[in-house]
């Protein structure tokens, strides 16, 4: 199991089913995936931003592969 402190942050999406895109990519590339939404953005549903995070030792093939800089 993967602490929840090597869990970085990748990319911000606009909503929900953006960041299910995202994750349907990495996963595909067996790279381990979580979405995650907070404050008052949590209250929003499908339409907040997500956070799109992936294991530490995970990030730079995820900003390849999402064509991060």
């Amino acid at each position: 199991m993967i602490k929840r402190k090597e869990w970085i942050i990748v990319k911000t999406t606009e909503n929900l089913p953006l960041a299910e895109l995202d994750k349907q990519l990495l996963e595909k590339e067996e790279i381990p995936v979580m979405l995650r939404s907070g404050g008052a953005a949590a209250y929003m549903g499908a339409g907040s931003p997500q956070e799109i995070l992936v294991p530490r030792k995970y990030l730079s093939r995820a900003k390849k592969i999402l064509k991060i800089n």
